[in-house]
């Protein structure tokens, strides 16, 4: 299957957010970053399977505003959280960063699987959670979240609380 990148046009088929080429850039750019030593001996359809990965996992997040084609972006109607509007053609950095990161860790696995409850059993205390074989907690990918945090949707689990704040002061009579 041939990799056709959304670059706002809203090409026929879309099926990518990013090309093998910026992956490779943001690969050398980021040397310390998990999956990139994976990245540099991958062929070429393995790359490209790995993009089209991310690019789905991508498409399942709420997003602000409308999308306009297949993938999530181009939208309208979005907007980061407190920033700037994003254009109705326009791929946010954020958007392609994070499907950058994404493709690094699709080739190690996928980034969704079918999932059972998997809980073999629990113990209060000391806590103890034992997984059947093969079932594990589920994965976050923290990285690309807090990237993507701006332009979600308010209200859901990653775009409720900002990336950076400061605690709320303690009331005066608490030391």
């Amino acid at each position: 299957m041939a990799l056709i990148v959304e670059d706002g046009s809203l090409p026929a088929g879309a099926n990518a957010a990013v090309t093998v080429a910026e992956v490779d850039t943001f690969a050398a750019d980021n040397t310390m970053t998990e999956g990139v030593a994976d990245w540099a001996g991958a062929t070429a359809p393995s790359k490209e399977a790995a993009i089209r990965q991310a690019t789905r996992y991508l498409a399942g997040l709420h997003w602000r505003g409308a999308a306009r084609g297949r993938l999530a972006f181009p939208r309208s109607g979005c907007s980061e959280l407190n920033g700037p509007a994003i254009g109705d053609t326009e791929i946010p950095w954020r958007y392609q960063e994070a499907a950058c990161l994404l493709a690094l860790k699709a080739l190690a696995g996928p980034l969704l699987e079918d999932t059972a409850t998997g809980i073999h059993s629990v113990k209060a205390g000391p806590v103890d959670v034992e997984f059947e074989p093969g079932q594990s907690v589920s994965t976050e990918f923290t990285e690309a979240m807090s990237l993507l945090r701006p332009l979600l949707q308010s209200g859901t689990d990653l775009a409720t609380a900002p990336i950076f704040g400061r605690p709320a002061p303690l009331p005066p009579d608490v030391f």
